[in-house]
């Protein structure tokens, strides 16, 4: 029988693959205008059927940083959820659009309410947000910056939650980051 640690271990090497696939998919993505201009055709579609490449190689490494940290920690990985990542990356192509920085939009909605207008039970959620412009490596000093904030940190290491989303938007030279985490009733 496995020990905790062995079990820890094993879970470590295989958040390390991972983590080197999502590196070794990033250098795949294009780069350069024509690489930019097709990613801002796919972002800024009117009915956008799919999600940039550069967006969800970045949106997945989030999660496993995240779940790298919550597996250190011998907490439950978060289970990644489609729909709560569209409610972020929509969250996220609001702040950028609508030239807002907050958990809360403009007219007030928070995280509370756009989950009850998405139909989304929960018994308990919470939300990162972070922005960033011309940096060379955001999932790093996104959750860098999240770990030493003490609300976000709570989030990722919330023993409650059990799904996440994250959600990315780029606006020029901008990246728009919102996770959200839930706990199901």
């Amino acid at each position: 029988m496995e020990s905790s640690a062995e079990k820890r271990r094993w879970l470590r090497w295989k958040l390390q693959l991972v983590g080197m696939l999502v590196t070794v998919a990033v250098l795949l993505v294009p780069t350069g205008h024509h690489g930019a201009a097709a990613a801002d055709r796919l972002h800024h579609g009117s009915q956008r059927s799919s999600v940039p490449a550069e967006t969800e190689v970045l949106e997945a490494a989030i999660g496993q940083r995240i779940n790298a940290i919550r597996a250190e920690q011998g907490l439950p990985l978060l289970v990644a959820d489609q729909e709560l990542a569209r409610l972020a990356r929509e969250h996220s192509r609001h702040m950028a659009e609508e030239e807002f920085f907050a958990h809360a939009d403009p007219a007030g909605r928070s995280l509370v309410d756009r989950l009850q207008a998405a139909g989304i039970s929960y018994r308990a959620a919470g939300e990162n947000i972070f922005r960033s412009a011309n940096v060379s490596d955001p999932v790093r000093v996104a959750v860098q910056g999240w770990m030493q904030s003490p609300g976000h940190r709570a989030n990722i290491l919330g023993p409650q939650f059990r799904s996440t989303g994250v959600g990315i938007w780029r606006q020029g030279n901008q990246l728009f980051f919102t996770q959200v985490f839930l706990r199901a009733p």
